[in-house]
């Protein structure tokens, strides 16, 4: 029977396995829209906790296992359909097969026993009969255990699958990208019906709807049947690239050629080697049933494949291959050898500003530190047959719990307060790094960031690992967290820079007006004021001491500011340092439009500050300084007076500006 599109005060359960994988992850939202309520099965129910849609009220997230027949009986209850979408590629390596088809019983068994009304399963599109690859036969067993209970199963036979983040584009975008000239086995030649992710949800929602999809095998695909070179001759145009020399060859195995693209790509060879060995079959559909019954515009291949590579350009991709998979606890660090090291370091900035930081880690962002070792680390543990760094990350800034950032794997967070990662590079041991962000009660807008890297040795060859690396973790681990330190510092900044100070779009080019004269302020001058102001920097009463003198410098100012906000006066100050400070090492895009905005609240339509104003503040700066910086001396002096001096003199030279 086919289930209508409901309203939510009486919307059937629909229960969904593998919500954090690729399809799950993309299918759940649609049926929310849709009007369903959905039950989702997950291993590790935190990776879910992230994503827009899982506290939504129609939403439910229950923690267990494919495996456990009678808890997952408990869990279908209530249920009138259910989606299988798990497949054990990432999770059982080599034995995947035999995983599969323990998973795919228990699962039939539980449907049937929890009075489930029908099962939707995504198969793999091949021919039928002998000559199958074990990836594709593994995927026949799964359809026909599925269908061993009473519970009818609607089957959906795809292909290649085009969208951002999917493993077999990520295959074949990465092979384009990286290889002007391919040697390929003789696959390439095999004929193929790509379809795209957008259209794969949609016939999953349809055949919910549709009676008669119930107990059916139904092919789906695009409108493009081609062959594996062709689609990589598409792909170079997309991507604006020259063609690409292909060289098909009689003697690459599927082990050779998945050890290959595990090296290219971010697959590892475990998931490489049945998709490779798949290639070999034709996967083709043997009719039209599927849009007959369930008719959508399909999406042709240039056209999939442009969107999905403009979504990875905006940093937008929904789910990615990557997703799937458990994620282990913490492992257990009682008993046994845990070596340890620790950074710490205190942060000028927010506990959010902060945390915006870490949040940067890996991908094309680096790690703050030592690009090049983590470049080589991911190399070898790619020859090791480790995901290596070429993973990335599925978004530029935002990280949700299983995230995959290069090697490692978001184990837990809590924003502003916590990052826990986990390695999952080969290494003889388990490896933990751990980030906490403790904001300074004293002053606020300050933060203690704790860094700690744990190591659980298994054996001899995990002791000699640790004292292998110690000698590089100085230059790792202390850079990395000096490198976080100043990039929530610099967002700090920004911040501040930002906030509140929109002056319009007439307003004239500041830093090139500064800081543009030859003669204005030389590099000694840049370098000396700014190695001064980290040092004066360092001290936490460095602008209370300043303002203390400023006030008691004459009546006059003290009235000014009777009524101040002296916690947001002292970040606006101490922004203005670094301001002008980026404004002298970078005249052409110097930050202008903070500038300019100070000098029309200074002017005499605004806050009226004179020039007696400017002299008293200076030599109070002055004074400051020369108690707070140990290195002072008439040099420091000089390039204080210099740097704020042409500030003071634009300020002035705007002072009647309208």
């Amino acid at each position: 029977m086919g289930l209508s599109n409901p309203t939510r005060s009486a919307a059937p359960a629909i229960f969904v396995t593998g919500a954090s994988g690729y399809i799950g992850g993309r299918l759940v939202p649609r049926l929310l829209e849709r009007g369903y309520r959905v039950r989702c099965l997950a291993r590790s129910p935190k990776k879910l906790e992230s994503r827009p849609w899982a506290h939504e009220p129609t939403v439910e997230i229950v923690g267990g296992d494919v495996g456990d027949t009678e808890a997952l009986t408990g869990q279908m209850r209530g249920c009138s359909a259910a989606y299988y979408l798990v497949h054990s590629m990432l999770a059982a390596g080599p034995a995947y097969a035999s995983k599969d088809a323990e998973l795919a019983r228990s699962f039939s068994t539980a449907a049937a026993a929890a009075g489930c009304e029908r099962i939707f399963y995504l198969g793999g599109l091949g021919e039928t009969g002998e000559g199958l690859s074990e990836h594709l036969s593994s995927r026949r067993e799964t359809e026909d255990l599925l269908a061993a209970s009473s519970v009818p199963v609607t089957v959906l036979r795809a292909a290649m699958i085009i969208g951002a983040g999917s493993a077999s584009f990520e295959i074949l975008r990465y092979l384009v990208e990286r290889l002007p000239v391919m040697v390929t086995p003789r696959w390439v030649q095999t004929e193929c019906q790509p379809i795209a992710v957008r259209n794969v949800i949609e016939y999953l929602l349809d055949a919910l709807v549709m009676e008669e999809t119930t107990g059916r095998t139904l092919d789906i695909g695009g409108p493009d049947v081609l062959s594996y070179r062709d689609m990589m001759a598409i792909m170079a145009e997309a991507l604006g690239l020259r063609h690409r020399l292909v060289v098909p060859v009689p003697v690459l195995t599927p082990r050779l050629s998945s050890l290959w693209i595990h090296l290219v790509t971010p697959l590892s060879h475990h998931i490489a080697r049945p998709l490779a060995e798949g290639l070999r079959n034709r996967v083709v559909c043997r009719d039209d049933t599927a849009q007959r019954l369930m008719p959508q515009r399909l999406i042709g291949v240039r056209e999939a494949i442009d969107e999905a590579l403009g979504k990875i350009k905006e940093g937008d991709v929904e789910t990615s291959w990557t997703d799937a998979g458990a994620v282990p606890g913490d492992p257990d660090w009682a008993g046994g050898t845990t070596f340890e090291h620790l950074e710490e370091t205190e942060v000028k900035a927010t506990a959010p500003e902060v945390f915006r930081a870490l949040c940067r880690i890996g991908g094309l962002n680096g790690w703050y530190a030592a690009d090049f070792l983590w470049k080589l680390r991911g190399f070898i543990d790619q020859l090791l047959g480790g995901p290596g760094l070429q993973r990335g990350r599925r978004h530029a800034e935002v990280i949700r719990h299983g995230d995959a950032l290069d090697f490692w794997r978001v184990t837990g967070l809590e924003r502003d307060r916590w990052l826990k990662l986990r390695a999952e590079m080969v290494v003889p041991g388990e490896a933990l790094l751990e980030f906490r962000i403790d904001p300074d009660p004293q002053y606020p807008g300050r933060c203690r960031l704790h860094q700690i890297a744990r190591f659980k040795p298994k054996g001899l060859m995990g002791i000699l690992y640790w004292y292998s690396i110690l000698p590089f973790h100085g230059i790792i681990f202390r850079n990395m967290i000096r490198g976080i330190q100043r990039a929530a510092e610099q967002i700090d900044l920004e911040r501040w820079a930002n906030d509140d100070r929109s002056i319009g779009s007439n307003s004239p080019t500041i830093g090139r007006n500064l800081f543009r004269m030859e003669d204005s302020v030389d590099e000694k001058t840049t370098q000396t004021f700014e190695q001064s102001l980290r040092r004066c920097d360092g001290n936490p009463e460095f602008l209370d001491i300043f303002y203390e003198k400023f006030l008691a410098s004459s009546p006059k100012v003290a009235e000014r500011f009777a009524n101040t906000d002296f916690h947001r006066q002292k970040r606006l100050l101490r922004a203005s340092f670094y301001m002008i400070l980026l404004a002298s090492e970078d005249p052409e895009n110097g930050p202008e439009q903070y500038l300019s905005h100070m000098a029309a609240r200074h002017s005499a339509k605004d806050l009226d500050v004179g020039a007696e104003l400017y002299d008293l503040w200076l030599d109070s700066l002055l004074a400051s300084v020369k108690e707070c910086d140990p290195d002072y001396d008439e040099e420091v002096e000089h390039a204080w007076e210099k740097m704020m001096g042409v500030g003071i003199d634009f300020l002035l030279s705007r002072y009647h500006h309208s």
